[in-house]
């Protein structure tokens, strides 16, 4: 599913992304 979301990164999904992955950091 990253990956898709890689595929199509406009300024929007780019942040979204981040912050996906800065939540899945603090959940551990």
């Amino acid at each position: 599913m990253e990956a898709e979301l890689d595929k199509g990164v406009d300024c929007q999904s780019g942040f979204r992304l981040a912050a996906r992955r800065r939540l899945a950091k603090n959940k551990g």
